[in-house]
């Protein structure tokens, strides 16, 4: 009965004392009638009533929303917590074409560089997504949509796919989904230049489903990309060990031997492949090793550990010799300026004059050619027997600069600069070759053609070796083989575009020649 009544006694809504039937309150003198009772007056009498009819501090009040906010808190990791429970959901991964390792059009001056692959289209079923609570199958879904639509990828979707693929680690599907993932990650970082990202999403696609063929396709295009012709090739000949036919595989094999210059292996492969199916780009990169060999046949050839020299015979085994230590010399010096130096032996072909031309194709003037494609120098000796002068010596360095550029930069540097770094490591300067009045009309641009050209590009790295010497030159190189866009790296390390600094070396010299 005493409960009851307790029970029944009401409060003033305003101080909460107790007020059993009476019309207003004996201790504020209230008027109920005239109070509207909210549910929100009732709750802060009651908080006044239980704190002994005291008004509550704002220290209370903050400290009651704390403790609902941790109440909810609470209720929502219950809920997180069943929701890890539930059975997983069930995934269903489509066959596709697989994901990499193409090479450019036969056209195109670089026949190794790989396309890009198509992605693997990875669905999920709708009929087995009741199987999974609706977190994780609208997770499935989002990240097997991006993965179809080849839309960029974050770290923050990997890791979720990871996380997911750590949940159901019993389902295959799941971790195909991820692995499929990584291979795209991994393509779009490469095509960003983010090439060690890109290493790191691959091998983490091997741990993820080691032995899969996409894994070696998606090597082999970074190595082809990257230069790394033994890897390259290793890569290539595991994905032809299981599947003996595929065309890019094929090629990228004959690409990189052709590149290690081990022609007859590249002809072998390219020959087994042309056997089962025509394919221009094969036939191609075939014709041109054909040509290179009709070249270079009956040549003597001496390989070192940086070079493969070949030479016509007995007629040019003195030179020959002389040559190689030249190339030996320059080498190690070009190492020591450049702070860097290819990862392959160059190919060095010395070739009497008029066989020269007819292998090259290179203008009457020239006295060397270096080969993007198959990064092989190609000098004329015609005439020489015995000793190597001071003119084929900077044949050599000049030659052997553009090897190292190239290989640095992935064949990113421009023209002029290539130019300019192959004079300038030969020994010229501008003022040196150049009178003043000659120097003030080429900054006039009274000077053109190829010698203008030529010329010029000197000038431009003089200029850039007297703003940040050498090590300004190595910066730039580097930043252009690792982001490959010249006119980026240009203006970070001298903060100014490729266009803007020729100009403004041509009125450095200039104004040096006429005061």
């Amino acid at each position: 009965m005493v409960e009851e009544r307790m029970s029944d006694t009401a409060h003033c809504p305003r101080c909460g004392h107790p007020s059993e039937g009476d019309l207003s309150c004996p201790r504020c003198g209230v008027v109920f009638s005239k109070l509207k009772s909210t549910g929100i007056r009732r709750s802060h009498a009651m908080t006044r009533a239980a704190l002994g009819g005291r008004r509550p501090s704002h220290g209370v009040l903050v400290r009651m929303l704390l403790l609902f906010l941790t109440v909810v808190a609470l209720a929502l990791l219950c809920r997180h917590t069943m929701r890890m429970t539930t059975p997983p959901v069930a995934l269903v991964v489509s066959p596709t074409p697989s994901p990499v390792a193409a090479l450019d059009d036969a056209n195109d001056a670089r026949f190794g560089m790989p396309r890009e692959a198509p992605s693997n289209d990875i669905a999920t079923d709708s009929s087995n997504v009741e199987a999974l609570d609706s977190g994780d199958a609208a997770i499935a879904k989002t990240l097997a949509f991006k993965l179809r639509q080849r839309s960029p990828l974050t770290s923050n979707d990997l890791i979720t796919a990871e996380t997911l693929s750590a949940r159901h680690p019993e389902e295959d599907s799941v971790g195909d989904l991820l692995h499929a993932l990584l291979l795209l990650a991994s393509s779009q970082s490469r095509q960003r230049r983010l090439f060690d990202v890109s290493r790191r999403h691959l091998q983490r696609a091997v741990a993820v489903r080691p032995g899969n063929l996409d894994n070696d396709r998606a090597f082999l295009s970074l190595h082809l990309e990257l230069g790394e012709w033994t890897l390259a090739e290793q890569s290539a000949r595991r994905i032809l060990k299981r599947a003996p036919n595929e065309a890019e595989a094929a090629r990228g094999l004959a690409f990189a031997l052709m590149r290690l210059d081990r022609d007859r292996e590249a002809i072998a492969i390219l020959d087994d492949l042309l056997k089962v199916r025509e394919d221009a780009e094969a036939r191609a990169l075939r014709a041109r090793l054909d040509k290179s060999m009709s070249d270079e046949r009956g040549m003597r050839e001496r390989r070192l550990s940086h070079f493969d020299v070949r030479y016509d015979g007995d007629a040019h085994e003195d030179v020959g010799r002389e040559i190689l230590r030249g190339l030996e010399r320059h080498h190690a010096a070009l190492t020591i300026a450049f702070g860097f130096q290819p990862s392959a032996p160059i190919p060095v072909i010395l070739f009497t004059q008029q066989a020269f031309f007819d292998a090259s194709g290179a203008p009457t003037w020239a006295g060397g050619v270096y080969d993007a494609i198959d990064g092989r120098i190609r000098i004329p000796i015609g005439g020489l027997t015995k000793r190597l002068t001071p003119g084929l010596d900077s044949i050599l360095v000049h030659e052997l600069t553009h090897a190292f550029v190239a290989d640095r930069t992935r064949g990113v540097a421009s023209r002029e600069l290539h130019e300019g770094l192959a004079q300038y490591m030969e020994g010229k300067r501008i003022e040196s070759v150049l009178s003043p009045a000659q120097i003030d009309d080429l900054a006039r641009g009274g000077i053109g053609g190829v010698v203008g050209f030529y010329h010029a590009s000197l000038a431009l790295v003089e200029y850039m070796m007297r703003l940040r010497g050498q090590g300004g030159i190595n910066d730039l190189l580097a930043l252009m083989g690792e982001n490959g866009d010249a006119g980026a790296a240009f203006r970070r390390v001298y903060g100014k575009d490729p266009d803007v600094m020729l100009r403004d070396a041509m009125q450095y010299h200039s104004r040096r020649a006429t005061r």
